[in-house]
């Protein structure tokens, strides 16, 4: 199994208010309605009629009440513990709780708003996806949204991204409630809506690069891989997760609805294919019109690429909205194929982040900046800069390690022997293999200043001789 953790362009350029809505919706509904009266009183009235038709299997229990893993699950226990069912029981019995379960039902939240295929209502299409059966699967679905809602929202409108959340959701539960006809089960979960959103940033957003934990019943470690290699990965195991369960498990009794995924994922690829083509961005209501930024955005939107970079240039360079100008720049840039020329822009955020005191976000628009460019960056003194500012705060020792080395490899004939100084300082207290081979080249350069090479040659035998920095 692979679980998405971040991907290399968290920053969106404004609030992604559809986004935090559905998180806060989700949240409240949940809060609202798991571990309810109604729903506690639904459990228990099925356990009770589901218990006693497995211990009489020679009644005729009511098809909704058991399906075939509950009856396996019963006679792999019994044949366990040497039981056999008790018997003897009665019919009238057995429909007394049967009904009462079916009556309890109507007022469980999962029952009334989830979408049940057997009971069909036309607004469980839509409530169902703000429904979560427990905590973990809340979570799960909420942190996928973070991951991918943002972005997409702050790329194609605010407006626009909630009709593909919704759009993608309704169509999920619907096809899967067509599937499941004669399911009497409740759907709940974002999972559909959210695998259109997933579906949509493969294609919208196809060279971000994600990283990913890989679990085989144990975390394996991390892994990198750009989004249209990793999305499309997961919907393929959704469908042949979703083809397995056709035959193993046709009652779709197994808890997880990945026909729903595999709908919601089409749906979203739909939507980024759409998107894509018109490339559309909202303009924020508060911009004022005439602005060099409003009118930047707007050019954006009809693929008017270069009229927006000059604007954009225009204002990174002397306008009052500096920063919101730099971070819009590098967005075009990457979208164009000119990051490169606007990276010494972006790192102005990274510099005005590291020098405000936000060291850790300092650190996060640096791995962006560096992964945006497949590469580092080649300004040394930027890495040495958010290093530094790590180093103060006493945070990020892994980020630390990161940039020095960065740093160390993006060495240039003319790097002044301060700033090797200033890196020897920060390398003495990181004694990891990824730095000492960098120091290693560094001083065996011969582009590179001699007492350049000569201050970063003694760190190792500094080490050795059991010096420690900061």
């Amino acid at each position: 199994m692979i679980v998405p953790l971040s991907h290399d362009r968290m920053v969106v350029s404004r609030w992604p208010v559809v986004s935090l809505g559905v998180i806060v919706l989700c949240v409240a509904v949940f809060l609202g309605t798991h571990g309810s009266a109604a729903g506690r009183e639904s459990e228990e009235k099925f356990a009770e009629a589901a218990a006693y038709a497995l211990d009489n299997p020679d009644l005729r229990a009511d098809r909704r009440l058991l399906s075939d893993d509950l009856r396996e699950l019963f006679w792999e226990e019994a044949g366990a513990l040497g039981g056999r069912p008790a018997g003897g029981g009665e019919q009238a019995e057995l429909d007394r709780l049967t009904a009462a379960w079916l009556e309890s039902t109507e007022a469980a939240p999962v029952w009334r708003w989830g979408l049940v295929p057997d009971r069909f209502e036309p607004w469980a299409v839509v409530t169902h996806m703000f429904l979560h059966a427990g905590w973990l699967h809340l979570l799960g679905n909420l942190f996928l949204l973070y991951l991918t809602g943002p972005l997409i929202e702050d790329r194609i409108g605010r407006g626009r991204f909630a009709l593909l959340y919704l759009v993608c959701g309704t169509l999920a539960g619907a096809l899967y409630g067509l599937q499941n006809a004669g399911l009497f089960r409740p759907l709940v979960g974002a999972s559909g809506a959210i695998a259109g959103v997933m579906g949509a940033f493969g294609v919208l957003f196809a060279r971000v690069r994600m990283r990913f934990l890989v679990w085989l019943g144990l975390p394996l470690g991390t892994m990198e891989a750009p989004a249209w290699v990793l999305f499309p990965f997961w919907f393929v195991v959704q469908l042949l997760l979703g083809l397995r369960s056709d035959v193993t498990d046709p009652e779709g009794s197994g808890g997880v609805a990945f026909w729903a995924h595999v709908w919601g994922f089409v749906a979203g690829l739909a939507f980024g294919f759409a998107y894509r083509r018109e490339r559309p961005h909202e303009v924020e209501v508060h911009d004022p019109g005439p602005d060099r930024l409003g009118r930047a955005r707007a050019l954006v939107a009809k693929r008017r690429w270069q009229e927006a970079w000059e604007l954009l240039l225009a204002e990174a360079r002397s306008g009052v909205r500096r920063d919101e100008a730099c971070r819009a720049l590098w967005e075009l840039g990457k979208e164009s194929g000119r990051a490169p020329a606007a990276a010494p822009y972006f790192a102005r955020l990274v510099r005005g982040a590291a020098r405000s005191g936000d060291a850790l976000g300092a650190a996060e628009l640096w791995r962006e900046l560096a992964g945006a460019l497949r590469g580092r960056p080649a300004d040394p003194l930027l890495a040495v800069e958010v290093a530094e500012a790590l180093a103060a705060a006493g945070e990020g020792r892994e980020a630390r390690e990161e940039l020095i080395e960065a740093a160390l490899e993006g060495l240039a004939p003319e790097t002044p022997e301060p700033l090797a100084e200033r890196l020897a300082r920060l390398a003495l207290g990181h004694r990891t293999a990824g730095i000492r081979r960098a120091l290693a080249e560094a001083a065996a350069r011969l582009d590179l200043a001699e007492p350049v090479r000569l201050r970063l040659g003694a760190v190792p035998a500094a080490w050795d001789g059991g010096a420690t920095g900061a």
